[in-house]
């Protein structure tokens, strides 16, 4: 199972053309044509409605119905892994707050399954909490995880998601913490893959082509809320509307790749480029939009890591941040995703 588009590059590189693998994937990823077109749809689950695990724990009533919801899944989802061989050999993408992952992992656990975890981000690491910022949440929270841990058939605990090289003393640091929420207290083994670049992937399974066919440049959206609440996103768009109106010729459009969480949002609308603005579907990997234009602009986008000979342009110096905390962990999750990328991003800024 591999939970959203960042994973498809590693699962590509792993799955075999004909193979009678079945991929369990979210809904918004089930539908997109590039996974249509490469492995069929037969061979594709679609889980409809994603459980979201609270953090804090949720209070009152919508605690019930949140513990009903789980459990209700995980039956589906138990069911669901009678069908599968005891033989077969299961792939897992994301050790973070899945809620899904961790009842499959359960399930076929009891099923003597053999399973491995493959790491899409590895510039971040899941790290569990430690124990006395977890007791300092209180019983509510205590219980929450016990319960937690009852209904998935397997140990929870409280983890955070962190830039790898932070150090241990650094995991209070709101620019440190990308995340907090869960994990397995016994992970699975993680297995290495030999990655292939998206025009290997591209020709291994007879993609279609993405290049712009008119002369554009590539804008890449990031969405802010709910990774970073303390963005101004309508001036933030502003600002970059301005920016790219003065910086472009005048008879170059924009293309806006929208983000998977965004079907249809244009946040270019009632700016000053909105003619030129045309929207890129969100079903697709932005990956096989960046290797074929030649000027790709974006905030924070893990698709530009991809290998391109486009020229990046990062349009971070145009956030408009409403607190400095905000700026400074935003800046730390940056730096931490691009280090070893500063030759080849060029930061503009419109000061």
């Amino acid at each position: 199972m591999f939970y959203g588009f960042l994973d498809m590059r590693y699962f590509f590189s792993l799955y075999q053309a004909g193979s009678s693998s079945i991929v369990i994937v979210p809904e918004y990823i089930a539908h997109s044509p590039v996974l249509r077109d490469a492995i069929g749809g037969e061979r594709i689950i679609a889980i409809r409605k994603l459980p979201h695990l609270g953090h804090p724990e949720p209070k009152g009533r919508a605690r019930y119905f949140h513990y009903l919801e789980l459990f209700l899944v995980k039956v589906k989802l138990w069911l669901f892994t009678l069908l599968v061989s005891n033989k077969a050999t299961a792939y897992f993408f994301n050790d973070f707050s899945v809620y899904l992952n961790f009842v499959l992992i359960s399930a076929l656990r009891r099923r003597k399954n053999q399973m491995f975890w493959i790491d899409a981000m590895p510039w971040l690491k899941t790290e569990a909490s430690p124990m006395e910022l977890v007791a300092s949440r209180g019983p509510g929270f205590q219980k929450y995880l016990r319960v937690l841990s009852r209904i998935v058939g397997e140990r929870i605990i409280e983890a955070q998601y962190r830039p790898r090289e932070a150090k241990n003393g650094d995991a209070g640091a709101p620019c440190q913490v990308t995340a907090v929420g869960y994990t397995l207290a016994e992970p699975l083994p993680e297995k290495k893959i030999a990655l292939l670049s998206w025009p290997e992937i591209k020709q291994k399974f007879g993609l279609r082509d993405f290049s712009p066919g008119e002369k554009a440049v590539l804008v890449i959206e990031t969405p802010f809320d709910p990774y970073w609440p303390k963005v101004d996103a309508q001036e933030t768009y502003a600002r970059t509307a301005a920016y790219l109106d003065a910086a472009l010729e005048p008879d170059a459009k924009i293309h806006f790749k929208l983000h998977y969480s965004n079907p249809d949002t244009n946040h270019f609308a009632g700016t000053i480029v909105e003619d030129r603005v045309s929207l890129l579907p969100h079903s697709v990997p932005a990956e096989l939009y960046v290797i074929s234009y030649d000027r790709v602009y974006f905030f924070m986008s893990s698709s530009i890591l991809a290998p391109t000979q486009a020229r990046l342009f990062s349009l971070s110096r145009l956030i408009e941040f409403e607190e400095e905390k905000e700026r400074q962990r935003y800046f730390s999750t940056y730096n931490t995703i691009f280090k070893d990328h500063p030759g080849h991003i060029e930061m503009i800024s419109d000061e």
